[in-house]
Formats: C-alpha cells, sequence, structure tokens
C-alpha cells in the first residue's frame, strides 16, 4: 500500500494533469514522478512541497 503515491495519481487524475505536465513543473523526468506513485522511488522534499502547489492549491 502507497498512500502518498496513491494520492498523488488519485489528484492528478481528478484534475485531468498528465504526468508530463507534473514532471515539467517539477523539472524532472516523467519516470521519476511514475516511480513517485507506484512507490518504487521517495519524493525529496522539494518535490512533495512543488506537488502540494500543484495538487491541492
Amino acid at each position: 500500500m502507497n498512500k502518498f503515491g496513491d494520492l498523488i495519481r488519485n489528484t492528478r487524475e481528478e484534475k485531468e494533469l498528465l504526468l508530463r505536465h507534473i514532471a515539467a513543473e517539477l523539472d524532472v523526468d516523467t519516470a521519476l514522478v511514475s516511480k513517485i506513485e507506484r512507490g518504487e522511488k521517495t519524493a525529496k522534499r522539494e518535490h512533495v512541497l512543488a506537488l502540494a502547489r500543484l495538487l491541492l492549491l
């Protein structure tokens, strides 16, 4: 179970944002965002803050 990744994916899909849009805003590769959503990688603090701004505000 990956609560953080599930939250990111569900919120991103609700807002109809593509992985590439999120990756561009974070200035990272789409593969990294995908791995964060799947729980294969841990997001850095700066990425968590940027994701919060993008998805929750």
